[in-house]
């Protein structure tokens, strides 16, 4: 087991399919990175201050990744293999939207680790935004 502070570097864009619209934020803050056997996770708060937690293992059956990114409002799971759902709660109601990975990117080096994962969000039949989520972590 390793447990160590890391500064935390988030960048996540977003390309909204039905307008012209891209978004992006980024997040450079100190975290707290967690290692075991099974799995790595990195805790930390965003701009606003809410808590966010990132796991990492790899996958039990493919050669790839799955990544957990929980939240206060919702948790994302991203599985390259299968669309995994997740409930979102918004003004207008609860909605369950289908989360389409298509990637997942992981580099592990002794001072340095960063994932990427090339995601779309849809509700229903609507795909509502291409994403890209980047996590850095440095010693």
């Amino acid at each position: 087991m390793e447990r160590k502070q890391v500064r935390v570097i988030v960048e996540q864009t977003i390309n909204y399919i039905d307008q012209d619209l891209q978004e992006s934020f980024k997040v450079d803050i100190i975290g707290e990175y967690l290692s075991l056997r099974s799995f790595r996770k990195v805790n930390y708060h965003d701009n606003e201050g809410l808590p966010i937690e990132v796991k990492w293992q790899v996958h039990p059956t493919a050669e790839t990744y799955l990544v957990d990114i929980k939240q206060p409002a919702y948790d994302l799971r991203f599985n390259p293999v299968s669309i995994t759902q997740s409930q979102y709660q918004t003004p207008a109601g609860l909605w369950l939207l289908d989360v389409e990975t298509k990637a997942i990117e992981i580099l592990e080096e002794a001072s340095k680790q960063e994932i990427n994962i090339y995601y779309q969000i849809s509700l229903g039949s609507e795909t509502l935004a291409d994403y890209h989520f980047r996590l850095l972590l440095l010693d």
